[in-house]
């Protein structure tokens, strides 16, 4: 029992490491996705509102759609900054980490 311990001890300790779909790989994936998301539901919420108050009001103005336009504009000023590749840079230590053993 003494050695099974001390086995154990050592294999988790020392060989073991974290499997890489539980690494920061998955998390990252779609951490670079939300951009994406949020634009495609800023293009459908923009159509969803000019088809609203056309067909319930008979108004086809602009102003109506301002939230979903602001989405918008946010969601691409977003996607063309490299703030997710800043991000990225501060989680490829922890993922040197996860691929390193102490042999």
């Amino acid at each position: 029992m003494i050695l099974n311990y001390w086995a154990n001890k050592y294999v988790f300790l020392r060989r073991m490491r974290v499997p890489e779909q539980l690494s920061s790989l998955m998390p990252t994936f779609f951490a670079n996705l939300i951009p994406y998301y949020a634009l495609i539901w800023s293009l459908d919420l923009m159509l969803f509102y000019r088809t609203l108050f056309n067909e319930l009001f008979g108004v086809s103005s602009p102003v109506k759609a301002a939230p979903a336009l602001g989405i918008l504009i946010f969601t691409i000023i977003i996607i063309l900054l490299p703030i997710r590749s800043f991000i990225n840079r501060c989680h490829e230590g922890d993922r040197a980490y996860a691929k390193e053993t102490y042999d």
